[in-house]
Order: C-alpha cells, then structure tokens, then sequence
C-alpha cells in the first residue's frame, strides 16, 4: 500500500510505527460518542493470490464483513448517535469506488439536528468551552439550520437547567447575527439580568421596546414589563 500515494506511504508508516511500538490496543472496542455513520462496503474483490491462501477466500470476505455488520448494527442499537450504511463497494476501496457517497454522509452527520448538539455542548463544555463551540458551529452549519427562533428556545431552555452562562452565549450569537430583532435584545436582556448584570439589562431592554414599538412585536407589553422590572431593580440599588 505505501507504494500506492503519498498518502498512503504515510499511513502505511506510521501503522507499522504503531506495531513496533506495542501501541495498538486491540481488545479495545472504544468509539467516540459523537454522532457518526459507519460505512460498510459489501463487494467481495477477487485477488490473484486468493488462489493460494489456504482457505476458502471468499467465505472469509463473507465472514469478514457480516461480523462487522453485525457488531456496528447492535452496537447502533444502544448508542443511537451511529448509524450505519451499506454500501455496493469493496471493503478497501470504498473512497475511490463511492466519493459521492461519502460526501454525503459527511453532510448528513455535520448537520444532522444541531439542536441536539448544541444541548449536549451546554451540559458537557466549560462555559467557555461553549462559546467558542457556538462560534464555531456557525462556521460549518447552514445559517437555515440555525434560526434565530431555535437559539431562543434553547437559551431560555437552558435557564431553566441553571446553564445561565450557556444560555447567554446562545443568546448573545444570537444577537450579533439578529442585530434587527427585538426579540433578542429582550432575551439577552433577560440572560443577563438571570446572572444579576441587570446595569448591563436595561439597555437592552430599552432597545427591545424601541425596535419592537412600530410595526408593534407581539410580545411589545412583555419587553415593556421586563425594562420596568430592571429599572426598578436599578432604582432599589440607588443607581
């Protein structure tokens, strides 16, 4: 195989590297808990020197790939972050014999449901973590599949989890790319006073009810409700 590319040159070394080293674990059945597809091509290619193995060659291929089958689709079962695909191609050639194909199931884990991502994020990551992982979401995931009203629900979802510091992120990306929404001035409004930033609230505030005055936002009385709340906040604190 290292004769075959570049690429493979490097591969092919940094296995055997691995083997000379004692570091491959192989007991270890160890995989990420991440959402990803598992492809599995079910062609049997034919070798010339398959004629000389001391075995029935094909049954072995046979073998071969419905025990790989059969473990990702049990292990599918119980982890339902994986799923897996059968593919018409061979076992070691699925890249060049189904591009196509992958392409579009690397699309499909990358957007599958950032809803659900983005929950885990909020109750695994670091603050911190989170915000650059909001961020960065933005940078691969279509802007279609992250609405404004979707960052909203999840903000104020993840309040009700004490994730307030998550849900300000969510609302603060929320606003750098809603800079027209009232709704969103409320919300961040809302995220800020939850962590008793209420100085940093009102302003806010006051630009939800500006922006949602005319044409009139449904939620208008809500905005109001929520800058006469922070300003008698203010007001108790003699600021």
């Amino acid at each position: 195989m290292a004769s075959k590319s570049a690429g493979n040159k490097q591969d092919s070394e940094m296995f055997l590297e691995m083997l000379t080293r004692d570091q491959l674990i192989w007991s270890s059945q160890a995989v990420p808990e991440v959402s990803s597809m598992v492809i599995l091509g079910r062609r049997f290619n034919a070798f010339p020197m398959m004629n000389l193995l001391s075995m029935d060659s094909r049954e072995f291929y046979r073998l071969l790939i419905k025990s790989k089958v059969d473990f990702f689709d049990k292990y599918a079962q119980i982890h339902p972050e994986y799923s897996v695909l059968l593919s018409a191609g061979s076992m070691n050639f699925l890249l060049m014999q189904e591009p196509t194909q992958i392409a579009q199931s690397v699309r499909q884990v990358l957007y599958s449901d950032p809803n659900k991502k983005i929950v885990k994020a909020a109750h695994t990551l670091s603050p911190d973590e989170f915000d650059i992982f909001i961020t960065d979401l933005r940078t691969y995931i279509p802007a279609s599949l992250l609405t404004e009203e979707d960052f909203n629900m999840l903000g104020y979802s993840l309040m009700r989890y004490d994730k307030y510091k998550q849900a300000l992120s969510l609302f603060k990306n929320n606003l750098e790319n809603h800079p027209n929404s009232a709704n969103v001035y409320d919300s961040m409004g809302e995220g800020l006073m939850a962590l008793g930033r209420v100085e940093e609230a009102v302003p806010l505030f006051k630009k939800a009810v500006e922006l949602g005055a005319e044409p009139r936002h449904r939620d208008f009385e809500l905005f109001k409700k929520n800058l006469i709340k922070g300003q008698a906040m203010l007001a108790e604190k003699g600021k």
